[in-house]
């Protein structure tokens, strides 16, 4: 038996419907969403709202975060997605409140059957419980829950579930500490 991407890219995964909001996304995307002002992040959630992603108040999502279908977005309250950063939502993703998404982190939801000839897409939700750190570069497979207060390192690529105040590190992700809270001193 052999790969058959031919085949493969014969595959249709959205209706027609679904087609025409993809592309009326990508235009919005491109033109109103990555070339507004970099404050402007009611305005973001906005649009993204407007295509059907669920999300809080308070939410910070820089201009040159890239998400591809909003419609599979939840997102809490007071959460920050900073700039370069991925939202791969061919499957569903769901972020908590009060989570920090640092630059160029990648969060996918799918991936493809290495098992089918054909590659099909495989779709595995990925859940961002809340006060959350993922730091710069780090990448979250599909599937995924990442546990309240967990920590990802900078580059760090998780494949499996992350244990709540924990601090994970390395490709592939391992805990290396307890997260713990410490308070230092009021604002």
């Amino acid at each position: 038996m052999k790969v058959d991407l031919k085949q493969g890219a014969k595959i249709h995964y959205h209706s027609k419907g679904m087609m025409v909001k993809r592309i009326l996304w990508m235009i919005v995307k491109i033109t109103l969403f990555r070339f507004s002002f970099r404050t402007w992040f009611g305005y973001r959630c906005f649009l993204l709202r407007l295509f059907g992603a669920k999300i809080g108040k308070g939410v910070r999502i820089y201009s040159n975060t890239d998400i591809v279908f909003p419609w599979n977005l939840e997102i809490g309250d007071h959460t920050i997605i900073a700039g370069d950063t991925l939202i791969y939502t061919w499957g569903y993703i769901k972020i908590g409140s009060d989570v920090n998404i640092s630059h160029k982190v990648q969060i996918c939801a799918a991936s493809h059957d290495y098992t089918d000839p054909l590659f099909r897409v495989i779709f595995n939700p990925v859940v961002i419980e809340d006060q959350v750190w993922i730091c710069t570069q780090a990448f979250v497979g599909p599937g995924v829950v990442v546990k309240e207060g967990a920590l990802l390192g900078a580059c760090c690529v998780l494949m499996k579930d992350a244990e709540a105040w924990t601090i994970y590190a390395g490709n592939p992700a391992r805990k290396v500490n307890e997260r713990i809270l410490v308070k230092k001193s009021k604002i």
